[in-house]
This record gives C-alpha cells, structure tokens and sequence, in this order.
C-alpha cells in the first residue's frame, strides 16, 4: 500500500516484525506486575492474541488487521509504543 489514509502515519513495510518485536517486550514488562492484576492479565491477552496473528501471517498486513481488529498494522505498532 502507497498510503495509510491517516495524517501522521506513514506506511511501514515492516510493521509485522516490528509487532511482534513490541508486544513481545510488552509480555515481558508485564510480568514486573503480580500475576493476578486485571490489568496484566487484560495485557497478556492483547499482545499474545496480536502476537499470534503477525506470526500466523508475516506476509498479510490485511489478515494481521482483520484477526486483530484494532485498526492498521502500523497503528498496532503505535498502540504498542503507547502502551
């Protein structure tokens, strides 16, 4: 794709790695908090579900978008860094 229709985010070819690089390291955060913080379990679930569909499909921006339904691969980047 030539263009992610949002102002201020560009296209990145290599978000998909860039995910599961991210989230990976989110994972890892998380376990700073005890195992039974709602919000530690409510981030596990998030980064393993996206974690599981970048590598399910490395090749597929569109599926990773549709499985994760969250808005565009280089958006989840972002929400990762947000996060």
């Amino acid at each position: 794709k030539t263009s992610t229709g949002l102002v201020g985010l560009a296209v990145d070819h290599d978000a998909i790695p860039k995910m599961i690089t991210k989230y990976n390291a989110l994972l890892l955060k998380a376990q700073e908090m005890p195992p039974t913080a709602q919000y530690r379990i409510n981030v596990e679930k998030i980064c393993n579900h996206r974690i599981a569909a970048a590598t399910a499909h490395p090749d597929d921006p569109e599926k990773v978008e549709e499985l994760c339904n969250c808005g565009q691969v280089e958006e989840l980047v972002q929400q990762a860094d947000d996060e």
